[in-house]
């Protein structure tokens, strides 16, 4: 899914729910989240969070599939982020920064990926099952 203005609005209105004032907008419209690499606004956003003095404390995301699609990158930049002192937060998955929150984040972003194999390769899910893939 491209990304939408309603989603930004979506993710505006979070932030304001939360008294949290918005510094900045990052967002690679028409670039896959499978696709990390190729995406210039989420590479700038991760340099800018270990930057001194850092401009944001917390990354919203409308959804964590628009956060990344790959589990092992998103796990991995989760970490990062939380090195960094940042959070990140999903207005439609609600989770937190203790262990059983990390494993429904888990969960989400396993779900995302996993459902990237039918969709984005047209497989039928009987040729799939069998073959212990996705």
């Amino acid at each position: 899914m491209p990304w939408k203005p309603a989603q930004l609005d979506a993710c505006r209105r979070f932030a304001e729910r939360h008294d949290w004032l918005v510094v900045a907008t990052y967002h690679d419209d028409g670039i896959s989240g499978f696709e990390d690499e190729r995406r210039p606004a989420f590479r700038r956003m991760l340099a800018d969070m270990v930057t001194t003095p850092r401009p944001f404390d917390v990354v919203v995301v409308w959804d964590f599939s628009r956060f990344s699609r790959s589990l092992e990158h998103s796990l991995r930049t989760m970490h990062d982020l939380k090195a960094a002192g940042v959070s990140l937060e999903s207005t439609k998955e609600q989770t937190d920064d203790s262990p059983a929150g990390w494993l429904m984040g888990a969960v989400f972003r396993s779900r995302i990926s996993c459902a990237r194999c039918g969709r984005a390769y047209g497989r039928p899910k009987a040729q799939r099952t069998p073959s212990g893939r996705c």
